[in-house]
């Protein structure tokens, strides 16, 4: 037990770089996957309530849309958040005005399931765009998360030889 401990502690850099690349894989791999606008569906509904919070821990962000018409919450994923007209939509939107979402196919079975959030991939009504969904689709297909993987991967096994080889 001793000598394994020793070994997880000489090369914890590397384990925990490997542990981050297996998180990132897993992530990329378990995201919902929008190829194009045949993946979405359009939803539309009566605007109940909307959630903007930019100061979560770490940098975090998180943007609710609820609907009169729907149990479920509906979100714009963290990596969307740029893509989004927040002012414009602040400032021509109010309660109770319509508004269309589009959002994955996947999910379409989710509606109106109380403890489900679903995401956004496009927002308008009737006069402005306030996601565009095209703008979506792209970034979901950009390969940042595959890369990310694969430099922890390699950090990792650049640690690992540091320290096989003394060098450190």
């Amino acid at each position: 037990m001793k000598n394994l401990l020793r070994i997880l502690d000489k090369y914890k850099a590397a384990l925990g770089c490997l542990i981050v690349a297996i998180l990132m894989f897993l992530t990329e791999y378990n995201k919902i996957k929008i190829k194009n606008e045949s993946d979405l569906s359009w939803v539309h509904g009566t605007l109940k309530n909307y959630s903007f919070v930019d100061n979560l821990p770490r940098n975090g962000k998180r943007y609710i849309i609820d609907l009169v018409e729907y149990k479920n919450q509906f979100q714009i994923y963290a990596d969307h958040i740029g893509l989004f007209n927040k002012s414009g939509f602040q400032e021509s939107v109010q309660i109770g005005d319509t508004i269309s979402l589009q959002i994955p196919i996947r999910q379409v079975s989710l509606l109106d399931s109380e403890n489900e959030i679903i995401m956004i991939a496009g927002m308008n009504n009737n006069t402005r765009n306030y996601l565009v969904s095209r703008q979506v689709i792209m970034k979901q297909q950009g390969p940042a998360g595959v890369i990310a993987g694969f430099g922890f991967l390699f950090a990792g096994f650049i640690s690992f030889i540091v320290k096989y080889k003394g060098l450190v």
